[in-house]
Order: C-alpha cells, then sequence, then structure tokens
C-alpha cells in the first residue's frame, strides 16, 4: 500500500478461513478480560486496549495504516470537560453458544492527547447507557425437551401416562426443532410411565350377620356391605365394580322347628329386704309362638304358628327370700347445714343433729343417750363470707332544733377508710320539731349583735348561743329552710 501522509486512525479487520491451529503447543495471547474489540469509527483507538484474541478455526488478521501525526486539537474551551465518552469494544457474549446478549464499554478519552482519563474527566450525564445487544455464538449441541405428561390412563388402580420428545437444537437466532437423528447419541428419556391416581374401590363387611328374623322355623339375617375407597370413606358401588364380586349382605337361616314352652332366667342375686323377709325376682317368658308373654316382650318368628303357652304352666316370677330377723340399730341422722351467721367475714354454720332408731325398713326419732356409743357429728362449723366491705358508721343524734351527728367511713376493722360508697352515706343534719313557726317573731325576739348577718351567712343559727343573740335574723332563717332529709 502506499501513501503520501500518515493514516489519520482508519484501522480496517477482517476474517479468512485457515486450518485449526496446532493445540499441542498453543502460543498464548494477550487479550483484556471481559472486552471484545470491534470496528472503531471514526475516533482512533486507545494504546491502552490490547488485540483481540484468535478464535480457533478462524484466522483473524488486522491491518492497521500506519498513523501520521495528527494534527493539533483545538484547545478545549474554558469550562467545557476534558474528555469525552468513546465507545472501545463490548463484554464477553452472556451465551457461550447460541443467541446471547452483550453490554457495549465506554472510556473516556482526551480531547487533545487521545489517551484514556478518569471518568470523572468527562461529563457524567453524556456517557452513553450500556444497554443490553444481541449477540450470537456458535450453534448449542442439540437436546431432548420432553412435553408434558398426559392424564392418567386410568381413574383408579394401574394406568400409564405419555409424552412428546422432540430434538431441539439453539441458534443465534433462537431455538428451533430438528431431525431426531441428531439427538441420537443422548439418551432418550421415556415416553411412558406408569401411574396411579388411587387405589379402586373395593368391597367391605361392616357389621356382623344380625340375629334371624325369626325364633323358630326359617327366616332372614342381614348385614352392611359397602363400597370404600382407599381412604376407608364409603364411595360409589361403580368404583368396585371392576373388582372381586360383591360379598352377600342377606342370607336365609334356620332357627329349627316351632315349639311352645315357658322359658325362665335365674333368681337374682340379691334379696330386696336387708333384714326380714323379702322377694327375689325372675324373667319368664314364652317362645315359639306367634308373641311372647312375659317381661320383655318381643316378636317371635313369621312362620311359628303353634298356639301360646299354657297360662297354668307358667314357672313363678317371684319368690320370698330372707336374711335373718332384723335387729334394731341406732345412728346419727344430719340435717342441712344453716347459713352462715355473718354476712361477710369469719361467721359460724349449725345443723341438727338427732338420733335415729332403724328396725328392717323403719325409723324412730330416740334420746341422743342411745347413740352416745357413736362418734357425734359436729353440729356447728366455722364459715367465711365474702369480704367485708368498708361501711359508714355515726354517732347518736344530737338535741336542738337542729340535730347533728358525727359520721364517719369504717373498715371492718373499725379503722378509717375512704372506700365507703358515697351515695349510701347517712345525712349529718336533721330538723326536729318541724312544726311551723308564727309568721312574726315575739317582740321580745330581737338581734343583740350587728353581726347577726355573718351568722347567717355563715350558717350559725344552729347553735342555740347565736340563736339566742341574733333571734330575730335567725327566725327568718329557719322560717324559710326546708328540712334537710334524714
Amino acid at each position: 500500500m502506499i501513501f503520501q501522509e500518515e493514516n489519520p486512525g482508519v484501522f480496517y479487520q477482517y476474517v479468512i478461513s485457515s486450518p485449526p491451529p496446532n493445540l499441542e503447543n498453543p502460543t498464548p495471547e494477550p487479550r483484556l478480560p471481559q472486552l471484545q474489540p470491534e470496528v472503531l469509527r471514526g475516533e482512533p483507538p486507545p494504546a491502552s486496549v490490547p488485540r483481540p484474541a484468535r478464535t480457533p478455526g478462524t484466522l483473524q488478521r488486522q491491518v492497521r495504516i500506519p498513523q501520521m501525526p495528527a494534527p493539533p486539537h483545538p484547545r478545549t474551551p474554558l469550562g467545557s470537560p476534558a474528555g469525552y465518552w468513546k465507545r472501545v469494544g463490548h463484554s464477553e457474549c452472556s451465551a457461550s453458544c447460541g443467541k446471547g446478549v452483550w453490554r457495549p464499554v465506554f472510556l473516556c478519552i482526551s480531547r487533545e492527547s487521545g489517551e484514556e482519563l478518569d471518568e470523572r474527566s468527562c461529563a457524567v450525564g453524556t456517557r452513553p447507557p450500556a444497554s443490553q445487544e444481541p449477540c450470537h455464538g456458535p450453534p448449542c449441541p442439540p437436546y431432548w425437551e420432553a412435553g408434558e405428561w398426559t392424564s392418567c390412563s386410568r381413574s383408579c388402580g394401574p394406568g400409564t401416562q405419555h409424552r412428546q420428545l422432540r430434538c431441539r437444537q439453539e441458534f443465534g437466532g433462537g431455538g428451533s426443532s430438528v431431525p431426531l437423528e441428531r439427538c441420537g447419541h443422548l439418551p432418550r428419556p421415556n415416553i411412558t410411565q406408569p401411574c396411579q391416581l388411587r387405589l379402586c374401590g373395593r368391597w367391605e363387611v361392616r357389621s356382623p350377620w344380625s340375629q334371624c328374623s325369626v325364633r323358630c322355623g326359617r327366616g332372614q339375617r342381614s348385614r352392611q356391605v359397602r363400597c370404600v375407597g382407599n381412604n376407608g370413606d364409603e364411595v360409589s358401588e361403580q368404583e368396585c365394580v371392576s373388582g372381586p364380586p360383591r360379598p352377600p349382605s342377606r342370607e336365609a337361616c334356620d332357627m329349627g322347628p316351632c315349639t311352645t314352652a315357658w322359658f325362665h332366667s335365674d333368681w337374682s342375686s340379691k334379696c330386696s329386704a336387708e333384714c326380714g323377709t323379702g322377694i327375689q325376682r325372675r324373667s319368664v317368658v314364652c317362645l315359639g309362638s306367634g308373641e311372647t308373654h312375659g317381661e320383655g316382650q318381643e316378636e317371635a318368628g313369621a312362620g311359628a304358628t303353634e298356639q301360646p303357652c299354657a297360662p297354668g304352666s307358667r314357672p313363678p316370677d317371684m319368690r320370698a327370700c330372707s336374711l335373718g330377723p332384723c335387729e334394731v340399730t341406732w345412728c346419727w341422722y344430719t340435717g342441712p347445714w344453716a347459713e352462715c351467721s355473718s354476712e361477710c367475714g369469719s361467721g359460724t354454720q349449725r345443723r341438727d343433729i338427732i338420733c335415729v332408731s332403724k328396725l328392717g325398713t323403719e325409723f324412730n326419732v330416740t334420746s341422743p343417750s342411745s347413740c352416745s356409743h357413736l362418734p357425734r357429728p359436729p353440729a356447728l362449723q366455722p364459715c367465711q363470707g365474702q369480704d367485708c366491705q368498708d361501711r359508714w358508721f355515726s354517732t347518736p343524734w344530737s338535741p336542738g332544733g337542729m340535730q347533728t351527728r358525727e359520721v364517719q367511713c369504717l373498715t371492718a376493722n373499725q379503722t378509717l377508710s375512704i372506700r365507703c360508697p358515697p351515695h349510701l352515706r347517712p345525712s349529718r343534719k336533721r330538723s326536729c320539731n318541724s312544726q311551723p313557726c308564727s309568721q312574726r317573731p315575739d317582740d321580745q325576739c330581737k338581734d343583740s349583735s350587728p353581726h347577726c348577718p355573718l351568722v347567717v351567712q355563715a350558717r350559725l343559727c344552729v347553735y342555740p348561743y347565736y340563736t339566742a343573740t341574733c333571734c330575730r335574723s335567725c327566725a327568718h332563717v329557719l322560717e324559710r329552710s326546708p328540712p334537710e332529709p334524714a
């Protein structure tokens, strides 16, 4: 190539086929991790970016036209960034085969020298976005792709499932189905498999045979037969159709020829009386006829036609019994406990204690001395009521036309308290001799003190001294004051 001036930065790249390199003694070549070279448009590549590594099976040649001394760059205007963002390559492809993505790599390049600068020398807001770009590798190896399993061929019991197989291969433009022969060297997945959603129903005998429907002759007996699932719950009988035959739920029974006879149980083991004469009982029934007679009557067999048992031959169902003569015994009889003597706090309870004589089934009240040889139950016991609440206590009323008294709230221990209910507090004052006074005070009823208005205002007229000193003023007050409720 002949040229008359230095190359301003034009860079050509091309690829030609070549035999595979000798892998026994490969020649290592330097390459920049995570970066791949690409054609640089319009800008000279920085010296820090190395040449790309060779790919096995291809011969990559790069021809660079010698650079001529670059004309001097104009000085950067004052206030402008010292560098500009320049795309120098891209990251490695995300896929080793088939279709993938990579991201472009940008460096900050000096506007004057063309050398790489620190990122802070370029305007951050002008950095181009590192958006993903598609990249294509060599075709991926073929592989088997299995479809979804079909539903089980049977709703219960053993069945079969099927699925489809395809041979697929990923290329640069995406994956696609390829002939099955390409996957012939790979283990072929199963396209069928056994399945069983649940066990089929089975017949189950739920109860033993019932009693025969007749007491004599031929009758029927039954039992419960159900179709159950694998969890033991009853299901439709259609679930058991494909299994073993259904066990019989009814069958004939023969109770032998019908006869008429009285049957009885053993005598009861206890006598009705603890001493003296009592009674023992037993059950007597007539079996084998159209109906039974005696305690616990039940229907007999439908095929029985004999007449009822002869009443005259019926065995007795009661007899006398005795456990020896009765003797007089004595015992204490206790009544119920009375209520506690105290509404709150500690108190006592009482009950009645009497001596009773017993002869057979008769009881009589006797003197307590007859039971003196027996331990006497207690007639008195302590009891505890609910917790006592604080209550109001008051002194006796004082004498006079307006009576007063002291009212205090005391606890159960007679100590001062403030927890008594205010609405239950007794009144501290009450009037007496509440008959109306004459409308006009007596001529001798006069005020002898100039401070009587203050006496009335201080409500001191209830005291005899002030009533006499301020007779007229206090008389008017007592006339118009209503009596205070007790």
